[in-house]
């Protein structure tokens, strides 16, 4: 093996150290990003999959190395680039089920509030209901008296 293409392996190696470094220091915003922008990270990895194959095309062209260790860089490369999609995924779905747990309590909460103000709404019409009666027989006691 040349040392070019040996400059060209650690290259792949170190970038794929790189990206993984940037990409855990801006986990947080962007995982926001993601869980906003779904269909833009959608279109994002099929165009990482294309550069995948396009260099993988390329460098069998351009390299002497050989194509079994290509296609194996290829392959942890392509593996990788799906997992990190997988591990997104994931992600979405866990925060889109966490909040319908969230909104699932809300609503029973709002649910048991309605009830217990339909029970108070029945007991006050009752109550107004016997003074509105009080009142009748006031008037009726009044009127004889």
């Amino acid at each position: 093996m040349s040392i070019p293409d040996l400059l060209v392996i650690f290259a792949l190696f170190l970038s794929s150290i790189v990206i993984w470094g940037i990409i855990g220091l801006l986990w947080g915003g962007l995982r926001k990003f993601f869980h906003k922008s779904y269909s833009y990270f959608d279109a994002t990895f099929i165009l990482a999959y294309f550069i995948e194959q396009l260099l993988l095309t390329m460098l069998l062209a351009k390299t002497s190395l050989s194509p079994q260790l290509l296609a194996g860089i290829f392959a942890m490369i392509v593996i990788t680039t799906a997992s990190l999609q997988k591990l997104m995924l994931e992600s979405r779905l866990k925060e889109i089920s966490e909040k319908s747990v969230e909104q699932k309590t809300i609503l029973d909460e709002i649910i048991e509030i309605n009830d217990s103000l339909i029970v108070e709404n029945k007991r006050r019409g009752e109550i107004i209901q016997n003074l509105k009666d009080f009142i009748k027989q006031l008037i009726k006691l009044q009127k004889k008296g």
